[in-house]
């Protein structure tokens, strides 16, 4: 048992026995008033854990594990009911799968700015990811054999600036080349391939098109003139 004694030599309660709510405001009130300041806040904190201790004990009284209805239409507040948490059984292989377990990291299959060999997967990766963990992400989820792993850290780049001037950086990535076993080989989808349309001869397409050919003509330079424009000459 917690007491707490007052000036006037009547004792305190802090084990929360009563089941009034008036003695907690009226303890808080006291502590406030009469105690320093680091006592009250010590006082406080401990007064507040109790009191929490009582509301559960309110809300499920002995031998009974439903909420008490009394307590809510007196305090007009809804008390949380207890549910326990659900537990799985720890999976080994063989058994249901009862959950979904997703991974600590997610990569991005890019296509490559530069021509690789046809053994030769780009990725995108989180800062964090190691070469043996892409290795092991790839093999274990995707069945993908792995020959070998090479990262580098993309810098971001700073060309962008505010309305103030001021350069902004982009944020740097990591990118993965992975090699895939011998044998193996990958190539880009083409997701959007596109599609030659058929001009007929004589539409407004054909004539717009050998409008813009002209056009292209006209602005090209000439290579023999060796960037001399064509407004200086004879």
């Amino acid at each position: 048992m917690l007491y707490l004694l007052g000036r006037n030599g009547q004792s305190y309660d802090l084990a929360c026995t009563t089941n009034s709510i008036s003695d907690y405001v009226f303890l808080l009130i006291y502590c406030y008033l009469s105690l320093n300041v680091y006592i009250r806040l010590n006082i406080f904190m401990l007064v507040l854990t109790t009191t929490t201790l009582q509301l559960q004990r309110w809300k499920e009284p002995s031998g009974s594990s439903s909420p008490t209805p009394v307590r809510e239409a007196q305090w007009g507040i809804k008390l949380p009911t207890s549910s326990s948490a659900t537990s799985y059984p720890l999976y080994q292989f063989g058994n249901p799968q009862l959950r979904v377990f997703r991974t600590d990291y997610f990569l991005t299959l890019v296509r490559p700015g530069v021509p690789l060999s046809e053994d030769t997967v780009q990725f995108r990766i989180p800062m964090e990811m190691t070469k043996v963990e892409v290795k092991d992400y790839l093999e274990n989820i995707y069945n993908v054999p792995v020959a070998s792993v090479r990262t580098r850290i993309q810098y971001g780049s700073m060309r962008m600036r505010d309305y103030k001037n001021c350069r902004i950086k982009k944020p740097d990535y990591k990118v993965a080349y992975v090699q895939l076993a011998a044998g193996e080989t990958f190539q880009f989808p083409d997701l959007f391939p596109e599609t030659k349309k058929t001009i007929e001869p004589g539409s407004f397409e054909d004539v717009q098109q050998k409008y813009m050919d002209k056009k292209k003509e006209k602005l090209s330079e000439d290579v023999r003139r060796s960037g001399v424009p064509k407004w200086f000459g004879l």
